[in-house]
């Protein structure tokens, strides 16, 4: 099942889940002013650092830099 997913997607099925909630925290950090330790948990992540290292991983910069660079009128 797993490598049907793959062939499908192109990714294993847990970096695709993973790839779903650092999207889904991206939008969190950009569009609220919420805690990014609360985004973080509640897309699923357990560990504040897990999630730093995968939201770089799929963004190329951390959850704050990307905050930092969200303009505040949004």
């Amino acid at each position: 099942m797993e490598r049907l997913f793959a062939a499908h997607v192109h990714m294993p099925p847990v970096r695709h889940y993973l790839r779903i909630g650092v999207a889904h925290a991206k939008r969190l950090i950009e569009g609220t002013s919420m805690p990014i330790i609360d985004i973080a948990m509640a897309c699923g992540f357990l560990s504040p650092s897990h999630f730093a290292k995968c939201f770089r991983t799929f963004n190329g910069l951390s959850p704050q830099q990307c905050r930092a660079t969200t303009p505040a009128w949004i």
